[in-house]
C-alpha cells in the first residue's frame, strides 16, 4: 500500500478496526495518558515521520 495510518479518537474504534481488518497498517498508541484504546494514537503519544 505504501502508507501507514495514524488515527486518533476522532477516527473511532470501528474505523480503526476495519482498517486493521483490511490489512492497512495503523500506528498504535500507548494508552498511558487517558486514551481508551491502544489501537490509535492518543494524548501524549508521538508519531515521527521520515
Amino acid at each position: 500500500m505504501g502508507f501507514t495510518a495514524a488515527c486518533n479518537h476522532c477516527t473511532g474504534l470501528p474505523a480503526v478496526e476495519k482498517m486493521l481488518e483490511l490489512g492497512i497498517p495503523v500506528v498504535q498508541g500507548s494508552a498511558k495518558h487517558g486514551s481508551k484504546s491502544k489501537l490509535y494514537v492518543g494524548n501524549g503519544d508521538e508519531v515521527v515521520f521520515g
